[in-house]
């Protein structure tokens, strides 16, 4: 009888462990702020391994974009980032995205190493990362490997909805659904602000430094925690506004690459790798013109150093192209709706479109616009007259949206004359659109379908562009 009640109790007390976890769980999935479950959704509930996981701050947040890994080489991705990133939280972070999927390759971005945040700081950011995830003995043993002694933050981060209690009254059908995110962005933040960045001159590897900073040592760690588990690692750094010292210190990464038999890509070194005028949405994170761009860079690079297998032709992954389809839908649709010049040229710098932009020759934007800053004389030669336009590529206008005096006539051809619009002699608006100065035409870039067509008009001084109605 005795044995019998001990059973039972045993029995109980699992049966009430597994009800209190789980009502926790579901607790925190309705009463977090979504952002963390936004980004690893795919993470925790996706069916398909991801052979490639790219870990550290936001800057990798802002700068990968697995959608165009998948669409250029086949791999299949994801980010883990947490902002106020430091070194030490890499590898909870990276274990507990070892609970769903077996990478062959993990990339460290290694920005900011010698600097530690505050606790405050790092525990916010920590949440949009481990809020997502169930609780689970991983989680535990991760939270505690962070956080110590401090009761608080553990609490914090084993329990989220203890954090978000005060939520209830904001609560909207969305908080009660499982799927809450668009799956396909797989831990990349989508950003079409645009900022022009001064750079510093760069550094040279010999003028490297490796300072005696906590963060030497946690990178050690993390590459040691790869290795144990048979994971390839790659250390990169992607652009950002990087001062003199903070170059010296990303050079003396190499240091420890050598030393312990890992690549290291610093993409500070190569100034072709973006475009710091227009690439940018503030000093240390990319748009999605950047985005793709550094995307590129780094699959090429790990296209040409490491066999990780092109599973395009597999069908078992037939989602990732379905997702691929929907991010081109989503970039399209933003190109559709966007009224801003300076984003909409961002858009399609994004390479999801065949893009032309027109210039009307008779607009001041020619020499003076602020984002058109072109020796347009020496390519349009010597045409005046107002009705007309010549066309060039939209990566040509985009890449010299600040300055470009040293820029070459682009190729243009005789067809691509259009009306953009301009006043009759009765006063009447001729052409497509009212009098403007820039046009822009999108297509699709598989079918040749036009997407969408507008122009715009420079304010009276000078400040901007004002999207102009269509005449039609």
């Amino acid at each position: 009888m005795q044995g019998r009640k001990k059973v039972l109790t045993v029995i109980f007390t699992v049966v009430a462990f597994v009800l209190t976890v789980s009502f926790a769980h579901k607790t925190n999935q309705v009463l977090m702020r979504k952002t963390s479950w936004n980004r690893m959704q795919d993470l925790i509930e996706g069916e398909t391994n991801k052979d490639i996981l790219f870990v550290g701050t936001s800057h990798v947040m802002d700068a990968i974009v697995p959608m165009e890994l998948w669409e250029r080489y086949g791999y299949t991705s994801y980010v883990l980032c947490a902002e106020y990133n430091d070194m030490e939280r890499n590898i909870p972070m990276l274990r507990l995205a070892l609970q769903y999927t077996q990478p062959e390759l993990v990339v460290l971005d290694i920005d900011n190493y010698w600097e530690k945040s505050p606790e405050d700081k790092t525990l916010i950011g920590y949440h949009e990362f481990a809020d997502a995830f169930p609780l689970t003995w991983e989680k535990y043993v991760t939270t505690r490997m962070l956080y110590g002694e401090n009761k608080s933050a553990r609490r914090e981060i084993l329990f989220p909805f203890v954090l978000y209690h005060n939520r209830w009254n904001d609560l909207s059908r969305n908080d009660f659904r499982d799927e809450v995110s668009d799956d396909f962005w797989r831990g990349y933040e989508f950003a079409t602000d645009s900022m022009a960045v001064a750079m510093a001159d760069p550094v040279s590897r010999s003028d490297g430094v490796l300072p005696d900073v906590y963060g030497v040592a946690a990178i050690e760690r993390f590459i040691v925690e790869c290795k144990s588990r048979g994971i390839d690692v790659l250390l990169m750094t992607a652009p950002f506004g990087a001062s003199t010292q903070e170059q010296e210190y990303l050079q003396g990464i190499y240091e420890i690459a050598e030393r312990n038999g890992v690549p290291y890509v610093n993409m500070l070194e190569d100034p072709e790798v973006i475009n710091a005028n227009t690439d940018y949405r503030d000093e240390g994170h990319m748009n999605i013109s950047g985005a793709v761009k550094v995307t590129d860079y780094i699959g090429s690079y790990i296209s040409k150093q490491y066999k990780i297998t092109d599973l395009k032709k597999d069908e078992s992954y037939g989602t990732w192209q379905e997702d691929y389809e929907e991010y081109r839908a989503y970039i399209r649709e933003a190109i559709v709706n966007e009224g801003e010049l300076e984003r909409l040229l961002i858009l399609g710098a994004s390479d999801k479109t065949d893009s032309t932009v027109y210039i009307n020759i008779d607009s001041e934007v020619a020499e003076y616009g602020p984002y058109v800053a072109l020796p347009w004389h020496s390519a349009v030669q010597t045409e005046t007259d107002p009705k007309t336009v010549k066309a060039f590529r939209i990566g040509a206008l985009l890449n010299n949206m600040v300055s470009c005096e040293k820029a070459q006539p682009f190729d243009w051809q005789e067809e691509t004359y259009v009306k953009l619009g301009y006043e009759g002699d009765d006063g009447s608006i001729l052409g497509r659109f009212q009098p403007g100065d820039i046009y822009i035409a999108f297509y699709d870039k598989r079918t040749g379908e036009l997407i969408c067509e507008k122009a715009f008009r420079q304010e009276a001084d000078g400040s901007g562009f004002v999207e102009c109605e269509r005449t039609e």
